[in-house]
Parts: C-alpha cells; structure tokens; sequence
C-alpha cells in the first residue's frame, strides 16, 4: 500500500512539472464523439475560444460546454489519454 502511495506522488509530482493537470477520473470506456459547438460572437480580440469537451462524472461521460476565455498566450487543447486503468482528460493549457 505504502509502495502504491509513493507511487501516485511520483506520478502527480511528475506530471506537475511537467506542466500536466493531473486528471483523477478514470473512465472505462472512451469518450463519446465531441459535439458540434457553435461559439456565440467573440468577446474582443483578446479572446479566445476553448472548445468543449466530454468529462467523466457520475459513472458517465458528461459534455462541458466551451467558453471564452481572455488569451494568455497560445491555448494547447486538452487531449484524452489512455492508461492501464481506463482513460482520462488531461486539461488543456496555456503555453507562453
């Protein structure tokens, strides 16, 4: 058990230096298709649009709509990620 935890700290310890949200839900099953957005009229320039994406809640995938968000530099999206014990959502991020 002692081993395991140690584990899961390299890894979130990892993971947060390399700039990586750390993405607790496992999901057995992959994600449905994303669903079509239309975003509404933009902000301003200084906005950028962050398209939406499938979350695992509740034993159930679960769409989070997309949004505006005011740039903080080059927006890298999110990405779905398998591992051994099912697949997860890695939030996307700002690269500066």
């Amino acid at each position: 058990m002692v081993t395991r935890a140690r584990g899961l700290f390299v890894l979130l310890a990892l993971g947060l230096c390399l700039g990586i949200a750390p993405a607790f839900a496992q999901a057995p099953t992959p994600p449905p298709a994303p669903q079509v957005e239309k975003p509404p009229p933009s902000l301003g320039p200084q906005f950028v649009w962050i398209a939406g994406h499938w979350a695992w809640q509740g034993g159930r995938w679960v769409w989070v709509p997309g949004r505006w968000v005011q740039a903080e530099g080059a927006w890298i999206p999110g990405r779905y990620q398998q591992t051994p014990q099912g697949w997860t959502y890695v939030e996307g991020r700002w690269k500066k």
